[in-house]
């Protein structure tokens, strides 16, 4: 089969500063025939910077940029890349700091590894 006639891959960055959770997390979505990870980053910041094109940044919320401008830079990117952030507690205020600066997700606590390409999916070439 051709692969025009195949759906479009979401590429992927992981920025997470445990080098095991950003394994794990990178390993679960490279075996999900849905996603392409682009790079396994330490920070926010790195993957702001990175000029490969992607479509989704998902970002520890500690890395994630809330005081750095780092959801903002991915905004600006050309395609923008949607930001996921993944915290280990919903904190409301937190949560609302990460939607008032563009993230386009908010997952939360360490179950999330089950359902995690499932709610990645959405953020795809055509969202």
């Amino acid at each position: 089969m051709s692969s025009a006639f195949l759906p479009s891959r979401v590429r992927v960055v992981v920025a997470e500063p445990w080098a095991h959770l950003r394994s794990v997390l990178g390993w679960v979505l490279a075996h999900d025939p849905r996603f392409e990870v682009v790079a396994l980053l330490e920070d926010g910041r790195s993957a702001a910077e990175l000029p490969a094109p992607y479509d989704l940044a998902l970002l520890d919320l500690g890395t994630s940029g809330l005081e750095h401008g780092t959801l903002e830079q991915l905004a600006r990117r050309t395609p923008p890349a949607a930001a996921v952030i993944l915290a280990h507690a919903d904190v409301p205020y937190l949560r609302a700091a990460a939607a008032a600066r563009g993230a386009a997700g908010y997952l939360v606590g360490p179950d999330v590894l089950e359902e995690l390409p499932e709610r990645l999916a959405a953020f795809g070439p055509s969202r």
